[in-house]
């Protein structure tokens, strides 16, 4: 699967992650539609119910940054930028485990097409160079997303003791969707 033959995504330190979070938030927050909620129509509703959904990733993400928990060298901050200062995507993602990557975070801005799957990409990427083969873990932050996933090449994978969480697998090396670049 290829979104983009040179996506503009940028690997970029705590700090900088930090100021395109802020950045993206308050752009995705400029987009939200505010009719009065019992005019609202169902596109609106679902608009900005993915605005809120985004709104919210990015907020615990705050969080995270504010508490330390992005204070790893395991951990790899991405932003997928339409110009050089305006973030449309983020991604992070770790190396905690044993045969995989993790995408900790991915958020996308609701009114762009094919970021998610060019972060996607670039992970599959960095899985591979971190001697993982391709394969990315991540969990869905709700039933629309994992869809969106699922779409991707993900597949669903059971966590005994989560049982809330869906837990999804990308094997890029197993999975029609994908092909491995022979491009260097």
């Amino acid at each position: 699967m290829r979104y983009s033959k040179r996506a503009p995504i940028f690997i970029v330190d705590s700090e900088q992650a930090m100021t395109f979070t802020e950045k993206l938030d308050q752009n995705i927050n400029d987009w939200c539609l505010s009719p009065e909620e019992k005019d609202a129509t169902a596109y609106q509703a679902a608009w900005n119910e993915r605005i809120n959904t985004s709104h919210h990733l990015l907020n615990n993400q705050k969080i995270y940054f504010f508490s330390g928990l992005y204070a790893s060298e395991q951990i790899r901050f991405y932003v997928y930028k339409i110009n050089d200062e305006t973030p449309a995507g983020m991604m992070i993602t770790s190396c905690f485990y044993e045969g995989y990557l993790t995408i900790e975070r991915l958020v996308t801005h609701p009114g762009s097409m094919g970021c998610g799957g060019a972060l996607i990409e670039e992970a599959v990427r960095y899985s591979e160079m971190q001697g993982y083969h391709g394969v990315v873990k991540l969990i869905a932050v709700d039933d629309k997303a994992a869809l969106c996933y699922l779409a991707l090449g993900f597949k669903e994978e059971k966590e005994e003791e989560e049982d809330e969480v869906l837990l999804l697998k990308l094997d890029p090396n197993t999975n029609e969707h994908w092909e491995k670049n022979k491009e260097k």
